[in-house]
């Protein structure tokens, strides 16, 4: 039976073949971090809100939390607040559980595409990720990044678990793709580290933050079980989480700074608040955007989920579900909140955040 790992593509042979299709006649320019792959970089990165914030000894700058959040669940705040409240417990809880003497295994393979000076940089920033996580981690962490020929032979020469192509995406990945995957304890990169390289250490850390959730949750098998199913998980909360957090350790680790790829349909197109403030619909894989919806507006309710109950409330609700809760009890057990109410009071965030009724930012 194959296996697949938290990836966007990797869900059939019909997806993996669309998503090869779009590549290859280039009408998909988003990025969508962590679990996709694609050809060329991303045209375009959306500005990070204006915010209020000082520079940091840890991190590029330092956020100053909104006292609306001192209330859980206000909707009406602006994005700015919503994103500086969040970074600033995320910053906070970093700070407190990042063991710079872990003990937790991390393994490196980089290709020889990749540039000396950007595989310093890289075996840093995974050493530093993996810190950041230290207590989570069941077996050694192994992160590889290169073309797909030096994951094929990465792979085979180490005797590294393999989808039925002998690497990690569930599909064949083009050999010049970039992007990521993640399967049970191993996380790729594509080799497209430019100078600087930009969102690519958001998606590394997307990619190990996919191992986290499945060291702490490991029965769905490193999937993603859709609506109906026993172990039901919601593409905006896997996806968002890996989106979030891995932007959000780039930028506390002073890699890149924190932001966030708004979603267009392939014609260029926004799309409308009612649309991309819809969990219920997201709970599952979309692609008006070719599935840049789910991680964005899986990124934004992140951002609330953290500002409202901190970030350790992400790495709970993920312990309930790894101990057998269904997601709708362990999600009110650890929000204080109804899955119902959440999605509701987050369709409000929205539309007093874009009250053009356009996401275009």
């Amino acid at each position: 039976m194959r296996k697949e790992g938290y990836l966007s593509t990797a869900i059939s042979k019909n997806d993996a073949a669309r998503w090869k299709l779009a590549i290859a006649s280039a009408l998909v320019s988003i990025i969508l971090i962590g679990c996709s792959v694609e050809s060329t970089p991303s045209p375009k990165e959306s500005p990070v809100p204006e915010s209020n914030m000082v520079e940091s000894e840890n991190s590029q700058r330092l956020p100053t939390p909104s006292a609306k959040f001192s209330t859980p669940w206000p909707t009406n705040v602006t994005a700015a607040e919503l994103t500086d409240t969040a970074l600033f417990e995320t910053y906070s809880y970093f700070e407190a559980t990042r063991q710079s003497n872990c003990d937790a295994e991390h393994i490196v393979h980089l290709g020889e595409t990749i540039s000396n000076e950007n595989k310093t940089s890289i075996e840093l920033f995974v050493e530093q990720t993996v810190e950041i996580y230290c207590e989570h981690f069941r077996n050694p962490v192994i992160f590889i990044s290169g073309n797909n020929d030096f994951v094929l032979s990465t792979v085979a020469e180490n005797n590294y678990p393999s989808d039925e192509y002998g690497g990690i995406c569930g599909y064949e990945v083009p050999n010049d793709a970039n992007g990521g995957c993640a399967f049970y304890d191993i996380a790729w990169v594509g080799d497209k580290w430019q100078s600087p390289p930009s969102n690519q250490y958001a998606i590394v850390a997307h990619e190990i933050f996919h191992i986290v959730q499945y060291n702490l949750d490991p029965e769905p098998g490193a999937q993603i079980p859709g609506p109906g199913h026993p172990l039901f998980r919601p593409v905006w909360l896997i996806e968002g989480a890996g989106d979030y957090f891995g932007r959000a350790v780039a930028s506390y680790l002073g890699f890149s700074s924190y932001g966030r790829e708004v979603p267009r349909t392939t014609n260029g197109e926004f799309l409308e608040v009612s649309y991309l403030s819809d969990l219920d619909l997201l709970e599952e894989w979309q692609d008006r955007a070719s599935r840049g919806e789910n991680y964005f507006s899986g990124q934004r309710a992140m951002e609330y989920i953290v500002a409202s109950k901190g970030a350790n409330s992400v790495i709970e609700l993920t312990k309930k579900l790894g101990s057998g809760a269904k997601f709708e009890k362990a999600f009110e057990e650890t929000m204080d909140i109804s899955v119902t109410e959440f999605y509701l009071k987050f369709q409000e965030l929205y539309e007093n955040m874009y009250s053009n009724g356009i996401v275009d930012n």
